[in-house]
Parts: structure tokens; C-alpha cells; sequence
């Protein structure tokens, strides 16, 4: 059957059909909502599927880049869109620019035009300008082209963002620098009589506007994302393809030799998200607060390190290992378990408490020392206060 399918002779109209089938939801189901629909392919269109799957899995990691997925797909068109970008913005001179800007901008900047209606290309360059936005910076000469509120033009933010009580209240927040600053086009109008806070914003404003000086030609663009100012396509992608910062940590909890659900639990504790009675009552909860074994406060905190149970625990680790003290919070574990002195005492509790045994010659990380730990009491603690259906 394989061989008459790499052949192109296998009837595959014959074997690509499914047969749906009903399952009802209630036990006497009469109403069509109350079945559920299922679909069973053939047999052996399945099995050739499956043989196909393992085949192409091998070499899927060859072929395909971990990047040629359409996220990243996106993320590069959106790049390119935006070099296009950066040359309306610099003033291009090639038939498209010229094209593009008798049509849609005139003498404007891209950023002055909101007309999204247009031809396919407009319409995706109007959907990349707000990512191009995040390197743009504009250097002053005539002003026509940098909004006045909006763009980075002075200092290391816009405007909007310096002076947020004096941008609320503006009568045109898309007034260019030009008509902002010269008495001929215009001046800075505002909505209403400024306050006493408004008013200590627009003399830190006329400050900074004392030392401008307005000259002929087009508004220069600067690409804050290279040294150069110069756009590249690099710098774009790796902004946003960016993931952020990301805590060593908390990255270290999900290679740990431990349970999927001890994983689970360590990054709930370290994200303040257990479910303890502080949280649920976040959640209107219509329970107490006061924890079952000491009356007090349950906190993520007090469940694993201020209980009486707990603490009882912690006292016991530290009188025989010699610790000069315990943790009471989170923050203070993740102190200790930095110190490579009391990581090393914390793997020798773990081995002989919770029969954490690997193969010789392998050693923990201090993150999984953490997990067992932690993992070890928890069981205890569930025992005692008898809450485990919420672990």
C-alpha cells in the first residue's frame, strides 16, 4: 500500500473518509445539542499518516528553522515594511516614494497621515509605522514633519510622556512642531485655564523650547536602535522578537529533576500565586482568612515559612546543618540558595531526608534542592492541616 502511494497509484479518494458518529451527553438524550459529534477517519489513512509523521520527523529539524514559524514570519515582513518606512521618512526620491507620497502624504510625515483606506501596501505599512515608532527620532530643522506631543524629538521621550498634565489638556495633539512654535502658523493652545500643576509643567516646557531654533528643509530621522542612525532590518527584528528579561531562577525551576507538579508549585510560590486564603479572597472567596493551625494570616509566605509547622521545620534544618539563621520569606530562600556554602549543606539534607538519590557522580542544581525540599515538607503539611485538596 506504501508502494503504490509513493507511486501515485493509491486511490486516495477511497480512503480519505470519515464516518461521524453522535455520543450523547445525557443519558436520554432526544435534541440534537445533546450529542456530541465525533469524526473516525479510516483506518488506513491513519496508519499511512502516522508512517509519513515518523518519517518527516527525523528530518524536520534539518529542514525546517526553529524561525520559520509564522510568528516569526510576521515579525519579519512587518521589518521590511518598515524600510520602506524609513524611506518615505527620509524623503526618497524613487518612483514609488514619489508615488506613494502624491497619493497618501503629500509633504507630510507618515505619522501625520491617518487615512488607512488605500492599496494593500499602504494599508501594511500604516499596520508596521506603530512598531517603526519605537526607534524613530526625528532631528528638528523646518518641524513640519514631528508631531509636536507625540514624537521624540526633545530629550529622550515625547513630550506626552515628559509633560502628561499639559498633553491632556491640549486643544490639538497632533500639532506639528512648525505651527507649535512659530507665531504665523499658530501657538500651543490648551482646553481650559491651567492649574497650579499645569502651570509648573509649561515652565519646565518653555525651558527646554528656549534653546530651539527653527531652520529650512525637511526633518531629519535618526534609527535609535543603531549606533550608525541608519535603519537596519537586524535591529527591528531583534526588538521585537525580543522575549524581555527573563529570571534565572525561576528559568533554573523548569530543568529541575523534579515533578511536573513540584515545577508547578515552585514557580506558583515564587510568583506569589498558591492558592492561599489571602488569594482566594482576591478571587471573593467567601471563606476566612486566619490560617486552620495558628489563627493568623495565610499568606504564600506564612503557609511555607511563618506557620508553627513550618517554622517547626526550618528550626529542625537549621539546627543540624548549623545554619546561623532560617529563611522567612521567599526573597530570603532565593538569597540562600545563591550562597554556594549553604547549597551545598541544603543537598546533603535533601539526600538524606527525601531519598533524593541520583546516579553517581551527578549533582543538583540548587533550584532542585529547593523543589525536593519544599516538595517534602508540603506532603507534611497537607497531613496536618488536613487542607490538601486546595495543593
Amino acid at each position: 500500500m506504501l508502494d503504490d502511494l509513493h507511486a501515485e497509484i493509491l486511490d486516495l479518494w477511497r480512503l480519505n473518509y470519515g464516518i461521524i458518529i453522535l455520543l450523547p451527553k445525557l443519558r436520554e438524550a432526544n435534541n440534537i445539542k445533546q450529542y456530541r459529534p465525533i469524526c473516525l477517519l479510516n483506518v488506513i489513512y491513519k496508519i499511512i499518516t502516522k508512517v509519513l509523521t515518523l518519517r518527516l520527523t527525523r528530518w524536520a529539524g534539518k529542514v525546517i528553522s526553529k524561525k520559520q514559524t509564522v510568528c516569526f514570519l510576521l515579525i519579519m515582513n512587518t521589518c521590511l515594511l518598515a524600510k520602506w518606512i524609513d524611506r518615505l521618512e527620509r524623503g526618497d526620491n524613487t518612483i514609488c516614494g514619489e508615488l506613494l507620497r502624491k497619493k497618501y502624504m503629500g509633504e507630510k510625515s507618515i505619522y501625520q497621515v491617518h487615512r488607512r483606506g488605500g492599496s494593500q501596501f499602504w494599508r501594511g505599512l500604516v499596520e508596521a509605522k506603530q512598531w517603526f515608532e519605537w526607534g524613530r527620532k526625528m532631528k528638528i530643522k523646518s518641524g513640519a514633519q514631528t508631531r509636536f506631543w507625540k514624537d521624540v524629538w526633545i530629550g529622550e521621550t515625547a513630550l506626552k510622556t515628559q509633560f502628561p498634565r499639559l498633553y491632556q489638556c491640549c486643544a490639538d495633539p497632533e500639532i506639528s512642531v512648525e505651527h507649535a512654535l512659530t507665531s504665523t502658523g499658530g501657538q500651543l493652545t490648551f482646553r481650559r485655564t491651567l492649574g497650579p500643576r499645569e502651570m509648573e509643567e509649561w515652565r519646565l516646557l518653555l525651558e527646554q523650547l528656549s534653546n530651539v531654533q527653527l531652520e529650512e528643509g525637511r526633518d531629519e530621522l535618526i534609527w535609535c536602535f543603531e549606533k550608525s542612525g541608519q535603519y537596519s532590518t537586524k535591529s527591528l527584528y531583534r526588538f521585537m522578537a525580543n522575549g524581555g528579561v527573563a529570571d534565572p531562577l525561576l528559568s533554573s525551576i523548569w530543568k529541575c529533576r523534579v515533578p511536573l507538579k513540584i515545577q508547578i508549585f515552585m514557580w506558583m510560590t515564587f510568583r506569589d500565586s498558591i492558592h492561599s486564603k489571602v488569594q482566594l479572597k482576591k478571587r471573593n472567596w467567601a471563606g476566612q482568612e486566619e490560617c486552620k493551625l495558628c489563627g493568623r494570616e495565610e499568606s504564600t509566605d506564612h503557609l511555607l515559612f511563618q506557620c508553627p509547622v513550618a517554622c517547626f521545620l526550618w528550626v529542625f534544618i537549621k539546627e543540624s546543618l548549623g545554619w546561623p539563621l532560617y529563611p522567612s520569606r521567599c526573597e530570603d530562600l532565593c538569597v540562600f540558595l545563591r550562597d554556594v556554602k549553604g547549597a551545598k549543606l541544603l543537598s546533603l539534607f535533601v539526600q538524606e531526608r527525601c531519598g533524593c538519590c541520583g546516579k553517581r557522580g551527578m549533582t543538583m542544581s540548587s533550584t532542585t534542592r529547593l523543589c525536593r525540599t519544599l516538595q517534602w515538607w508540603s506532603t507534611r503539611w497537607c497531613r496536618c492541616s488536613g487542607n490538601g485538596a486546595r495543593w
